[in-house]
């Protein structure tokens, strides 16, 4: 589990450049699936979408993606919001 920067001795655990990659952003497509990933169980369209971190973005694009799996949108412009 990621643990905030300044509460970890261990920079493994630091993950604050994720999302300030993520923060930096402009077009992003999400592509969706009801067919497991490789042999796993994981199905990606039975998980929650946050696109909180995406604060720049300008488009995006859902392909085959179950909207209703998107949990959050602060900071998306209303513009972009399916």
């Amino acid at each position: 589990m990621a643990i905030p920067p300044l509460d970890s001795p261990d920079k493994r655990h630091d993950f604050s450049h994720i999302i300030d990659f993520c923060s930096r952003i402009r077009h992003l497509e999400i592509v969706g699936s009801n067919i497991p990933l490789g042999k796993s169980v994981i199905i990606p369209n039975q998980y929650p979408v946050n696109l909180t971190p995406f604060k720049s973005l300008l488009s995006i694009n859902f392909k085959l993606v179950n909207l209703s799996k998107i949990s959050e949108v602060r900071g998306i412009p209303k513009t972009l919001i399916p």
